[in-house]
């Protein structure tokens, strides 16, 4: 469901800054805060939901810390590729040398 709600600019402020004090966005803070106040019922899925959306919320939005976090990934297949060539396997990720 998509709501349209208007603000007050110093409603609109405090958004902007909570969100950005926790590191996350406004539509997550916005979500996390309306789930806290309006639980749903029980959904055999929603522990799974709610990590998936924390990891979201987590996704670094400063593009220096998106360029060490890809760095960060290509180190790790870098490392699982080698140490797979070491034990005679193929590489998971053959696209990475």
């Amino acid at each position: 469901m998509t709501l349209t709600i208007n603000l007050s600019p110093s409603q609109e402020t405090s958004l902007h800054q909570k969100a950005q004090r926790e590191g996350i966005t406004i539509n997550a803070l916005i979500k996390r805060t309306l789930g806290e106040q309006f639980p749903t019922l029980h959904d055999e899925n929603a522990e799974a939901l709610s990590l998936i959306e924390t990891w979201i919320a987590e996704v670094p939005t400063d593009p220096k810390a998106q360029k060490e976090a890809e760095e960060d990934l290509i180190a790790f297949q870098k490392a699982l590729n080698q140490t797979r060539r070491e034990a005679g396997s193929r590489p998971l990720y053959p696209g990475v040398l």
